[in-house]
């Protein structure tokens, strides 16, 4: 009973993480930017997602937690490949090829595996630590999709508990989800204060003005 209860909610979590991300990129198509939306983040957390990936598919981890790292690492590669579009140089599409050493690493070397799974908690400290960085730059939060936090903060709360009910192989799921959870909290924090200070939450002339926070979606 527990163990369907576990995995019901963890599938609830994995489906909100896998449309988490495309309020986001809808928000970037529009206004072929990604300003405010900080690519050195995605990039960070596009390395912490891969071994996530890579070290769940080979060590055979529950089909929820196995698809969070899956669909976490595509998203990341899409936002990076907008970035690179819009106004990054050539170069940065490079960066698109991130997951192919990870892979290396992840089969070539089992024992490394528990310690290169924890790289994804620690990026996703980091990478939103980046990430408010640029908020707090611009004095906004209007480059990031608010939807996309809300469904980062719902599939947070419900792996949240899936491993409660019932522990994943890797410790380091459960800090996976708590990460999620308090990530999009301080989003909606921050946005709150923001709305609260007049003279920092300016509308910019025009939402696909390159360099301009955009409207919030």
């Amino acid at each position: 009973m527990m163990e369907n209860l576990s995995d019901g909610l963890g599938y609830i979590s994995t489906i909100s993480f896998f449309f988490q991300y495309l309020p986001q990129m809808i928000k970037n198509y529009n206004r072929k930017t990604t300003e405010g939306f900080s690519t050195s983040a995605m990039v960070v957390k596009l390395l912490g997602a891969s071994f996530l990936c890579f070290n769940n598919a080979l060590d055979g981890e529950r089909g929820f937690v196995l698809l969070y790292g899956i669909i976490s690492m595509c998203q990341y590669l899409i936002m990076i490949g907008q970035a690179a579009m819009y106004s990054g140089p050539m170069s940065g599409w490079f960066l698109l090829l991130i997951p192919l050493p990870v892979l290396l690493v992840s089969f070539a070397m089992p024992d490394s595996r528990p310690i290169t799974t924890g790289l994804k908690p620690a990026s996703q400290i980091i990478g939103h630590l980046l990430l408010l960085k640029e908020c707090i730059r611009i004095r906004s939060v209007r480059g990031i999709s608010l939807i996309s936090h809300g469904q980062n903060l719902l599939g947070g709360c419900c792996g949240i508990i899936a491993i409660l009910l019932v522990p994943a192989k890797s410790a380091w799921t459960l800090l996976l989800y708590v990460n999620s959870t308090a990530q999009a909290t301080s989003i909606f924090a921050l946005n709150w204060w923001y709305k609260k200070q007049p003279e920092f939450d300016v509308e910019p002339a025009s939402p696909s003005t390159p360099g301009s926070p955009c409207l919030i979606v």
